[in-house]
C-alpha cells in the first residue's frame, strides 16, 4: 500500500491525497506531527532533511513533494480517473446535511450531497417555522429550505437530486455509495443525513388514496380542502400545529387523538381549543377507509373506551402520528436502535469508521430543525479531523 508522509496542514499533502482518492488508490497516511516514528522514517529517508508531502510507494520508490505529473509518471495505468469520487458524502440534503456541506465546502472539502426527494427535507414541507434562532418573523419551510440550498451550493458544495441510496460499504480506504438509479460514489468520508419519513395508519386502501383523499403533509395539499370537511389522525405537536394551518381552508377539523388528551405545547394547544372550526375527539382510533365507487368518501372510527364503531363523514384525512428514519438500506451494514435510528459515538461517528450521522435520523436526536443544523455542524468538524488523522 502506498504511504503519504506529510503533516495536517500541509497543502501539498491534500493535493496529493486528492489525488489519489480520484483514482481510487488505496493509501496510508501518516501525520509526522503527531507520529514519532513516522518523523524518523522520513528523516532517515531524506538524510537528515524533512520535506513533505513524502510518498513511499512501496519497493524502495520514493517521491518527495510530487506533483500530479510526478505521480502519473510513478503510477502509469494505475490511476484511472474516476468521475465519481468526491472527498466527502452526504446522504440527505435537509437542513443536517445542508449544514454540514456549508462547513465542509467553505475549507475547501470536495463535497458532493445524494437527495433522493425534496431538497430540505421535512423543513421544506413545513407551513411556517416560527422558533428558528435569528428569525424574529415566521419563515415558510420552502423559503428557508430555499436559502439553505442556495448557501450550500455557493460554497461550491454539489447537490444531486433524485439519488436514492441503496447501499454504504467500505472498500480499502475509500467508502463506496450505490444508488438505485445505478450510480456509484466513492469518498474518504460520508454523513448520513437521512431525516425520517411519515408513519402511515397501514390501513387497508391507504396506500392507494395517497394525494386523493390521504395526506401527511398540509402544506402540500391543504389548499385542495377549501370550505370542505377533513379529519386529523394525531395528538401530538404536528397534528396540532397542522391542524391550525387547514383551518385556513377547511370548514370544519376533526382531530382523532387516541389519548384522553393532546401531547403538544401548550401554546399550540390554547390556539387550537380557541378556533371554532376544530372538533377534539378523544380516545378514537381509525379503522378502515370508506370509499364510494373507487373514490374516498370517510372514515370509520371507533370509540377505544366502548369500542363502539361509526361513519365519520369527511372529504380527506391528513396523517401526523409520529416519523419512522429513512435507514431501512442501512440494516446489516451499521448498527440501528430498535427502532431503526443510528446510534453513534459522543463524536457522531456510527459503528462503520468513516461514517458519521446526524439530525433526525440519528438515535438521541430531538427532531427539530435548530438541533439538526447544530448536529450538521458538529458532524463537519467531528469528519474534518477525521480527514486529518486518515
Amino acid at each position: 500500500m502506498i504511504t503519504v508522509y506529510g503533516v495536517l496542514w500541509c497543502q501539498d499533502c491534500e493535493k496529493v491525497k486528492k489525488y489519489l482518492g480520484i483514482r481510487a488508490i488505496d493509501y496510508r497516511f501518516v501525520d509526522i506531527g503527531s507520529d514519532a516514528v513516522g518523523k524518523k522514517i522520513v528523516e532517515e529517508q531524506g538524510k537528515g532533511d524533512i520535506r513533505v508531502p513524502m510518498v513511499d510507494l512501496g519497493e524502495g520508490r520514493i517521491l518527495w513533494e510530487p506533483d500530479e505529473v510526478a505521480l502519473s509518471a510513478a503510477l502509469g495505468q494505475l490511476a484511472p480517473v474516476q468521475e465519481e469520487y468526491r472527498e466527502i458524502i452526504i446522504i440527505g440534503a435537509g437542513p443536517a446535511g445542508m449544514t454540514a456541506g456549508i462547513y465542509l465546502a467553505r475549507e475547501g472539502a470536495q463535497v458532493a450531497l445524494l437527495e433522493k426527494a425534496v431538497i430540505g427535507g421535512q423543513a421544506a414541507t413545513t407551513w411556517m417555522i416560527e422558533n428558528y434562532p435569528g428569525f424574529p418573523e415566521p419563515v415558510s419551510g420552502l423559503d428557508f429550505s430555499e436559502r439553505l440550498q442556495k448557501q450550500t451550493e455557493a460554497y461550491g458544495a454539489q447537490i444531486v437530486p433524485f439519488q436514492t441510496v441503496t447501499a454504504v460499504s467500505r472498500k480499502g480506504a475509500y467508502q463506496c455509495i450505490s444508488t438505485a438509479e445505478g450510480n456509484t460514489y466513492r469518498a474518504r468520508a460520508v454523513l448520513l443525513a437521512l431525516g425520517a419519513r411519515y408513519r402511515t395508519l397501514n390501513l387497508p386502501g391507504e396506500e392507494r388514496f395517497i394525494g386523493k383523499g390521504v395526506h401527511y403533509c398540509a402544506t402540500c395539499d391543504g389548499a385542495f380542502y377549501k370550505d370542505k370537511t377533513i379529519a386529523v389522525v394525531g395528538g401530538g405537536n404536528s397534528a396540532v400545529e397542522e391542524s391550525i394551518f387547514l383551518t385556513r381552508f377547511a370548514r370544519k377539523v376533526y382531530i382523532l387523538v387516541r389519548e384522553e388528551h393532546l401531547q403538544a405545547e401548550d401554546i399550540s394547544v390554547k390556539k387550537l381549543q380557541e378556533n371554532s372550526k376544530v372538533e377534539i375527539l378523544y380516545k378514537t382510533g381509525t379503522r378502515s377507509i370508506i370509499e364510494s365507487e373507487g373514490r374516498f368518501a370517510g372514515l370509520r372510527i371507533a370509540d377505544l373506551g366502548t369500542s363502539a364503531e361509526r361513519e365519520l363523514n369527511c372529504d380527506g384525512i391528513f396523517v401526523f402520528i409520529g416519523m419512522e428514519p429513512a435507514t431501512a438500506f442501512l440494516k446489516g451494514q451499521i448498527e440501528l436502535d430498535g427502532n431503526g435510528y443510528i446510534t453513534t459515538s459522543a463524536m457522531l461517528e456510527t459503528t462503520a469508521p468513516g461514517v458519521f450521522a446526524a439530525g433526525d435520523a440519528r438515535a438521541g436526536s430531538v427532531k427539530q430543525i435548530a438541533s439538526a443544523v447544530g448536529e450538521g455542524a458538529a458532524a463537519a468538524l467531528m469528519i474534518r479531523d477525521y480527514l486529518r488523522r486518515t
